[in-house]
């Protein structure tokens, strides 16, 4: 069952210079039948032709990840023409202006941003922004570095402190443990079938943090379901025959 049309891919949505005839064909070849999402980091939302392009949307989900500029460097790794500021600014010049919904995403990292001295902050800008929703989210994908998510009891502290806009949109820590730990083994074998791969590789078409992946190449390789080979200078997994 299709929920809504979602615009987000790899990249930053609103660096397309069509964005808007992309919304408006997708509205008419669907005859209007489901919303129009758009996932943004919200680096460009200060410019007034960007928000412009967004205002066919249904749902824009801009993120916020910081309230002082140093955890937004350390953070999000902005260009340098990027300033929190502008960030801010642009949100709230979108909720003055978008007639839809907008939920706030806020990626919390352990050590970093999510101290309560920080979310105190947050949730003065917050108030400014006014959202529909606010979602606090973890970083589930690979990164570059290694990161530590805040415990589920340190996630509910910051959920009751944002107030009742905020939702937690990632599982529970212990179900995402125990889903891995069932299936990560199979995810990998899956892949493995139709070709060989490296760790980076694996990491991130599977969509899962490469010291996870490792741990899991491990026992695989103790219960000598899989083998590996150098290729290139490079250790590759494959399956065993």
């Amino acid at each position: 069952k299709i929920d809504c049309f979602t615009l987000s891919g790899s990249g930053e949505p609103t660096l397309h210079k069509n964005l808007d005839k992309i919304i408006s064909l997708i509205k008419k070849e669907t005859k209007n039948k489901y919303p129009i999402c758009v996932i943004t980091n919200s680096s460009l939302l200060y410019k007034k032709e960007i928000r412009k392009e967004l205002r066919k949307a249904d749902i824009i989900i801009p993120s916020l990840d910081a309230a002082s500029f140093n955890l937004f460097k350390k953070i999000n790794n902005p260009h340098p023409q990027i300033k929190l500021s502008k960030v801010i600014e642009g949100l709230i010049n979108l909720r003055r202006e978008f007639k839809g919904k907008i939920y706030l995403e806020i990626m919390l990292i352990k050590g970093l941003n999510d101290g309560l001295k920080e979310i105190e902050k947050l949730k003065k800008i917050i108030e400014k922004i006014n959202p529909d929703k606010v979602h606090l989210n973890l970083p589930i994908r690979p990164t570059p570095e290694k990161v530590n998510l805040p415990s589920q009891n340190k996630l509910e502290k910051i959920k009751k402190i944002i107030g009742g806009k905020a939702f937690l949109v990632t599982p529970s820590l212990k179900a995402k443990q125990y889903k891995d730990s069932l299936k990560i083994k199979e995810k990998i074998l899956e892949f493995l079938k139709r070709r060989p791969a490296n760790l980076e590789e694996l990491s991130i078409c599977l969509g899962e943090n490469s010291s996870l992946i490792s741990k899991h190449l491990s026992m695989l390789l103790k219960e000598k379901r899989i083998r590996k080979r150098f290729h290139k200078g490079k250790l590759n997994f494959l399956i065993n025959d």
